[in-house]
């Protein structure tokens, strides 16, 4: 026999293929602690990053695809592009948005107790400065022609600065039915 093939032999009758396996199940298991570590560490940014972005979607979706179809008159696939820009754009700025809604409130000193017209100007305003920047940016990035983007983005602007007391309720809404703090509503 070889050396290395003695080394080889020597080396599968001194240890056991069980330790070779319990090395690798300390590895996996050290994995798994630190990946639970990091999760609970950050859980409830996760949990309030997932209910403001899923919020987002489910408003958004009906309504900028009539925006976009009935009235800027786009064509199905133009339409569809937007959208996936628009998805993609919330999954990045849903949580984002979210947060600047409740320091926008904060800052105006409105809160759930606040008068309606209080709380309908608060949530009015911040999707409205919200989405100027945003908007322009996802009908250019999904290929919307010029005139018709011209037609889509003042309208988008000014429904938008119209639904953001629906939005607001929809979100407050569905950050209590998933347990997480509503900033303008019980």
């Amino acid at each position: 026999m070889e050396d290395g093939e003695k080394n080889l032999e020597k080396r599968i009758t001194d240890e056991p293929l069980s330790n070779e396996l319990s090395s690798h199940t300390t590895d996996s298991s050290s994995l798994y602690n630190s990946l639970t570590t990091v999760l609970d560490k950050h859980r409830e940014g996760i949990r309030n990053y997932l209910i403001d972005t899923s919020a987002a979607v489910t408003f958004s979706l009906p309504l900028s695809v009539t925006i976009e179809h009935y009235i800027a008159d786009m064509e199905n696939e133009q339409v569809l592009r937007t959208r996936m820009c628009a998805i993609a754009a919330h999954l990045l700025l849903g949580r984002p948005y979210g947060k600047f809604r409740d320091w926008w409130a904060k800052t105006l000193h409105v809160d759930a107790s606040s008068h309606r017209l209080a709380k309908y100007l608060t949530d009015s305003s911040a999707r409205l400065l919200y989405q100027i920047p945003v908007y322009p940016v996802v009908l250019f990035i999904s290929g919307a022609d010029w005139e018709k983007g011209k037609v889509a983005y003042p309208t988008s602007l000014a429904i938008g600065a119209v639904t953001g007391i629906a939005y607001g309720y929809c979100l407050d809404l569905w950050r209590k039915f998933f347990g997480a703090k509503p900033t303008l509503r019980h």
